[in-house]
């Protein structure tokens, strides 16, 4: 719980794992807040994580386990721990900007059960940072209208947490998408808050980013191809990924990004490049 408040209307659940370096930026991001919120870092997979967060002089209570937990089990365990009315997570490689709790609670109490957030690069003017981000991430941006915003980073009302059930701990990725899968037969619906903006610090080098993107590709692959998606030829997928580009990027580009998106154009083609072949290697081409 973070500046003493008796009743936080918020909590947020810091998703930890490693741990690694950026884990008290993360922590700190949410202390920094404006509003008082229940906050607890789930971590998993060995490590000394308390030494880390009091060598940085946060004191914040910590839910430990040895073996690995994937998101949604660790997920799971931030919601059973807390008891605020809304809930929130945090990856341990993001940020919060400022206004983030703040936002998050004014849409939930405007009536939105589930509220998505939007997310940038932690240095939005380098040329590779930028391009490696919007490869994965552009429909995430602050500027994407809502009615093409990807509905991810949500928050979540008790209530709704209550009534859908726990996330599938079993999934090594994926648990908010299998989660928001089934709310459908709850009908409830997703609000898009571009005021609510996650910094996610992302990968800064060529040589990271094009095994990422591959390995990403092909999970989503296997993901798609359980669910007895068609095959399409890697040159059409390609097709596919250029329209995107040319469809999306003029929305979140502006100003000075464009000039860095230009350098980084080379980047953003490898990438795209890079995920296309994971998605082919795995045997799954998407349906025209």
């Amino acid at each position: 719980m973070t500046d003493g408040a008796a009743h936080p209307e918020v909590a947020v659940i810091v998703l930890s794992y490693g741990p690694r370096a950026t884990l008290p930026a993360a922590v700190r991001s949410v202390m920094a807040q404006d509003i008082g919120t229940e906050l607890i870092v789930v971590h998993s997979g060995g490590g000394d994580v308390r030494s880390l967060l009091e060598a940085e002089g946060l004191d914040v209570p910590v839910a430990e386990f040895s073996e690995r937990l994937y998101v949604g089990a660790a997920r799971n365990v931030g919601i059973e721990r807390t008891t605020a009315p809304i809930v929130a997570f945090l990856a341990d490689d993001c940020t919060a900007e400022a206004g983030w709790i703040r936002a998050r609670r004014d849409a939930h109490e405007a009536g939105h059960p589930a509220v998505a957030s939007a997310l940038v690069p932690h240095r939005p003017l380098h040329p590779t940072t930028l391009a490696i981000h919007l490869t994965l991430h552009v429909l995430r941006m602050p500027t994407m209208p809502s009615k093409y915003a990807l509905r991810y980073g949500v928050s979540y009302s008790r209530d709704v947490l209550t009534a859908v059930g726990p996330f599938d701990g079993s999934l090594p990725d994926g648990e908010d998408t299998a989660y928001h899968a089934r709310f459908v037969e709850h009908g409830i619906s997703i609000h898009w808050d571009p005021q609510v903006v996650t910094v996610h610090r992302g990968l800064e080098r060529l040589r990271d980013a094009l095994p990422d993107g591959y390995r990403r590709g092909y999970r989503r692959a296997l993901l798609l191809a359980a669910q007895g998606r068609p095959r399409l030829r890697f040159v059409r997928r390609i097709r596919e990924r250029a329209q995107h580009a040319r469809r999306w990027l003029p929305y979140v580009v502006t100003g000075d990004q464009r000039r860095a998106l230009l350098v980084g154009l080379p980047v953003y083609i490898l990438c795209v490049v890079a995920i296309t072949l994971g998605e082919w290697r795995a045997g799954w081409r998407s349906r025209a």
